[in-house]
C-alpha cells in the first residue's frame, strides 16, 4: 500500500488554481474561521477549493 505524502496547503492550492481562483480560496477560508479539528478543517478547505473550481468552470463556459 502506497502512503500518500502530506503536502503544503499553499503549494497544492497554487498548483491547482490561477491567481483569481486562489483569491476565492483565501477569501472563502477567511470568512470561515478554522475549527482546529481535523475533520471540520478539512471540510472547510474542501469547500474553499470547490468555490474556486466552480468559478473556474463558469469562466470556461
Amino acid at each position: 500500500m502506497e502512503i500518500p505524502t502530506i503536502e503544503d496547503y499553499d503549494v497544492i492550492s497554487s498548483s491547482l488554481f490561477k491567481i483569481e481562483e486562489l483569491q476565492i480560496v483565501y477569501d472563502t477560508l477567511d470568512r470561515h474561521p478554522a475549527p482546529h479539528r481535523a475533520g471540520p478543517d478539512s471540510e472547510r478547505i474542501m469547500r474553499a477549493w470547490l468555490s474556486a473550481a466552480r468559478s473556474h468552470d463558469r469562466r470556461a463556459e
